[in-house]
């Protein structure tokens, strides 16, 4: 898959199939060119074509956490460059099977090296990350009562 040019950033190249089993091979060589225009950026945000995101819940979900430790969701390229630097087809906890999943690939790789995923259950103990779609969360609420239509 070849991205159009936006602006002045790079065409990437992604070279294999538009299937999930190559989705980590596809990661990897976006967080390496993600690494390369780090001076360019405050941070990164990983998210699927079916994500549904509140930035404000992201923001408040970081707030409080030191910019000195890195984690996945924050810490201005710290996080990023041991992942690319020491991790990615480097470290023997970081996976190199080209497949699915790469999402926990990368917290694999994270935790390989010292890179904590931010826990963003804030003091009410919600997440701020749901793995299913605003519709499934409807539903489950309607089911159980929750909510009324």
């Amino acid at each position: 898959m070849a991205l159009p040019n936006i602006g002045q950033r790079p065409r990437l190249n992604l070279t294999k199939p538009e299937t999930r089993m190559h989705l980590w091979y596809k990661m990897r060589k976006i967080l390496r060119q993600i690494y390369t225009e780090r001076d360019n950026f405050d941070y990164f945000f990983k998210a699927d074509d079916d994500t549904y995101a509140v930035m404000e819940n992201l923001r408040h979900a970081i707030y409080d956490d030191s910019p000195e430790i890195p984690f996945m969701t924050g810490y201005r390229w710290n996080a990023l460059k041991r992942i690319v630097e020491l991790a990615i087809d480097k470290h023997p906890d970081c996976p190199t099977t080209d497949e699915d999943k790469e999402d926990v690939k990368m917290c694999l790789c994270g935790r390989a090296v010292g890179v904590d995923l931010l826990d963003t259950a804030g003091s009410t103990g919600k997440s701020a990350f749901y793995p299913y779609s605003v519709e499934h969360y409807y539903k489950h609420h309607m089911q159980s009562g929750m909510v009324s239509e």
